[in-house]
């Protein structure tokens, strides 16, 4: 599938959250592919054959890194978060990063 891959590192959201977002397979290690970029923020992701749309508050708060498995489908992608100097390098909200070509 051609489009953005990133694996999930972290959801920074609350249980409930966290629950149903790994109900629908958005959990750390999982590879996930940004295919939209929606109005304020917001992001449609691919897990597989599904497609899952994110609010802009949501995709601020699961941080991603560039997957190696499929590297050579990406883009560059901003490096570090909102505190780059503890995150490590290639670590972005998601809502940060870049939207699969279509």
């Amino acid at each position: 599938m051609a489009g953005t891959a990133a694996e999930v590192l972290r959801l920074d959201l609350g249980k409930p959250e966290v629950a149903r977002l790994s109900d629908l397979g958005v959990r750390p290690g999982q590879v996930i592919h940004v295919v939209q970029s929606a109005a304020f923020g917001g992001r449609v992701v691919a897990v597989g054959a599904d497609r899952i749309a994110i609010d802009g508050r949501t995709a601020k708060r699961i941080e991603v890194t560039t997957a190696p498995q499929e590297s050579a489908l990406l883009e560059t992608a901003p490096t570090g978060t909102a505190s780059a100097d503890t995150a490590p390098t290639g670590v972005v909200p998601i809502d940060a990063a870049p939207q699969a070509k279509t």
